[in-house]
């Protein structure tokens, strides 16, 4: 199966961007703008992710932070996640309660694990910082770390969305409930409050790439459940390649179980690094490593869904690389280059090439 149901690219010369990535939402400029002018004041890539993710988390509109869908259990269990390539390292929450800006927790592990990885604590007696902390132990430590853990994060419209979804699984019989969860994630145009994961890319002045996502996870989903959000490798990873002269990062959404099973993240940026025409391969590799993946065998090709935002950099040309695909029906993406007065804003449709 060709993709075709969106994909792009754009060389943009020059040396600062900021990228924000949903499904369905109207994106606002106001995040994007702050993000940049951030990044223009000689701010980190990965400080830029988190002021634009923990935007978006405030907003209801989206499904990350308040507003996020209700799992199973009535409750708001949200993943997040950050990693950045000016030291390699990366961390995450996951099934994460309370907790308004989830990716700010993310990014506050992070800086604990600077802080902490060279001391005596942890070169005598072993003792590494973690990267991934999940459930109650993940919101004692924010609540140790000053992070307000009380939030009252159920949105009237996602309240709605349970109870609407929840009479309809209640009306299937039990060998068909399966499959029905399976679809809740998906676009609806008959329910406008379904609503998707956000993520963001960002390249900072030093050429430091970071990027970041969040997630409050597919509508009744069980609780307790870790989705890509929170996984490294499958809802974000960025790196550089052998030789130090190019960065990549790229964040994911999409149907969760998918992107951790082909690994998609980072797959993706693998591919970037390593293919000498960047105008190519985020095409090639959204057809071979999850159109047409193994591991997605058994699923039919119209339910394997996701969405993809990547940008590299390249010290040899002096030139950032933004790529983005999805085979979502629509993919709503902004960006904002150094030089730009206003983000560029674009909801891409089916059929994007043809």
């Amino acid at each position: 199966m060709d993709c075709k149901r969106g994909f792009a690219t754009a060389v943009i010369e020059l040396s600062i961007l900021c990228i924000l990535l949903l499904y369905k939402l109207q994106l606002n400029h106001t995040l994007v703008l702050q993000a940049s002018a951030h990044l223009k004041l000689g701010g980190s890539a990965d400080t830029a992710v988190v002021k634009a993710i923990a935007h978006l988390e405030d907003s209801p509109l989206t499904n990350a932070g308040y507003g996020s869908a209700l799992n199973s259990a009535q409750r708001v269990e949200c993943d997040a996640s950050i990693c950045r390539t000016i030291d390699y390292k990366f961390a995450s929450v996951g099934a994460l309660e309370g907790v308004q800006n989830p990716v700010a927790a993310a990014h506050r592990l992070l800086l604990h694990q600077e802080q902490e990885l060279g001391t005596e604590k942890c070169t005598k007696f072993g003792i590494v910082p973690p990267s991934f902390l999940a459930g109650q132990a993940c919101k004692e430590w924010c609540s140790k770390k000053g992070i307000a853990v009380d939030r009252k994060l159920v949105s009237d419209g996602a309240s709605r969305q349970y109870f609407r979804y929840k009479k309809k699984l209640d009306t299937l019989e039990d060998d068909e409930v399966p499959s029905k969860i399976s679809r809740l994630d998906e676009s609806d145009e008959d329910d406008p409050e379904v609503t998707d994961t956000v993520g963001a890319v960002a390249v900072d002045t030093d050429g430091n790439v970071a990027a970041g996502c969040s997630s409050g996870g597919v509508p009744l989903k069980e609780a307790g459940r870790i989705g890509p959000a929170a996984v490294f490798g499958s809802g974000l990873w960025s790196g550089t390649s052998k030789r130090g002269n190019s960065k990549v990062g790229v964040s994911c959404s999409g149907q969760g179980e998918q992107l951790i099973a082909t690994t998609f993240a980072r797959t993706v940026g693998e591919k970037l690094l390593a293919n000498k025409n960047s105008l190519l391969p985020l095409k090639e590799a959204i057809n071979r490593y999850f159109i047409d993946a193994p591991e997605l065998a058994s699923l039919d090709i119209q339910s394997r869904l996701m969405g993809v935002v990547a940008v590299e950099t390249s010290l040899r040309s002096e030139q950032l690389v933004f790529h983005f695909g999805h085979t979502t029906p629509t993919f709503g993406v902004a960006w904002m280059s150094s030089s730009d007065l206003k983000p560029n804003v674009s909801e891409v449709p089916l059929n994007l090439i043809e």
